[in-house]
């Protein structure tokens, strides 16, 4: 079957094998590109070559890896070859390319560019004037909704969901597309002016589900940024400021204050913490493999490095304070 080719930062290029065109997959890596020197090979044909000492790359499977995630058992076989190149078979009965992004594709990236110096982070980033913003906090603060708030402003689309930081302050979009629920469009009326209507139809009925299930489930519609008409940043920029979000349930006034680099590396280490929790993904069985047992460790210095002369800032705002938090994001000062 054949395999498509994405570059997603710097060199590093990985190859997805599917038996149809990947969907998800596609939306959040971008276009393919040419060319057949991959690094990482996500194989999600289901075959059952993954299972032996060798899979048809030549490579020796190292360990197979079995979970259930949300009552969807999931299996994947890892291999390396000796110039490195990792094969990661995936199977789930259900929802395979979504699960295999968080279990597999995600925390193998993070270990393949903490080798470049790249700090693989959650966030969302804008850029203007040539410098960029990060903005970072637990799922559900509303990073989307700023992000899309400051692109209707004028902003430059660097990335949603994840970010690739390195350690000297260069921000590399990851995920290239943009995650939507429908109340992620409240600050940013033209961008849901350019939706079609069976985009409106689907991000009302995943609201439907997710008031059904009381957000058990809130399904994600991830779209492409020239199908919102966004601006798109062409060039990696260096980073100026990273703004932690926390959202409150109070009706206060949202407050801008100084942050340390330190406490911001840590709670995103907690975010990484918390999605491992969550999926239940590869990452300690990849880091048990020779050579790859610092990776943590290197993730952390990268991130330190990289946020060493930048202006860390925690913004606090009300839940449905999202316009006020946009306007002190903007004007960048305390209150």
């Amino acid at each position: 079957m054949p395999l498509a080719y994405y570059t997603v930062a710097l060199d590093l290029t990985i190859a997805v094998r599917t038996k149809k065109a990947p969907k998800l997959l596609a939306s959040m890596l971008g276009p393919e590109t040419q060319g057949d020197n991959a690094e990482l090979t996500l194989d999600l044909a289901g075959g059952d070559e993954a299972g032996g000492p060798q899979n048809e790359y030549g490579t020796s499977v190292i360990s197979t890896a079995l979970g259930v995630y949300k009552a969807v058992p999931w299996s994947c076989s890892l291999s390396r070859g000796d110039d490195g190149h990792w094969t990661l078979g995936f199977k789930s009965l259900a929802m395979r390319e979504y699960l295999a992004m968080h279990i597999v594709l995600l925390p193998a990236l993070r270990l393949l560019l903490t080798t470049r110096d790249i700090a693989l982070i959650s966030g969302a980033a804008f850029a203007e004037d040539g410098a960029t913003t990060i903005l970072a906090g637990p799922t559900g603060t509303g990073k989307t909704s700023l992000l899309l708030g400051a692109l209707e402003r004028g902003a430059q689309f660097v990335g949603d969901e994840y970010v690739g930081l390195s350690s000297d302050g260069v921000v590399s979009p990851i995920a290239r597309s943009v995650a939507l629920r429908l109340a992620t469009l409240a600050l940013a009326p033209e961008a849901a002016d350019r939706l079609s209507g069976p985009r409106r139809v689907a991000l009302r009925i995943a609201e439907l589900v997710s008031t059904a299930t009381r957000a058990r489930l809130e399904p994600l519609s991830h779209l492409r940024p020239a199908q919102l008409g966004l601006q798109v940043a062409t060039e990696p920029g260096n980073v100026r400021r990273i703004a932690w979000l926390e959202a409150v349930e109070t009706n206060q006034s949202p407050t801008l204050e100084a942050m340390s680099s330190e406490e911001i590396v840590r709670q995103l280490a907690l975010r990484q913490a918390v999605h491992q929790v969550a999926y239940g993904d590869i990452t300690p069985f990849m880091e048990a493999v020779p050579g790859c047992e610092d990776g943590a460790a290197r993730w952390r210095r990268t991130l330190a490095g990289g946020l060493a002369d930048v202006e860390c800032v925690r913004l606090t705002f009300a839940r449905n304070g999202l316009a006020q938090a946009l306007y002190l994001l903007s004007a960048g000062t305390g209150s």
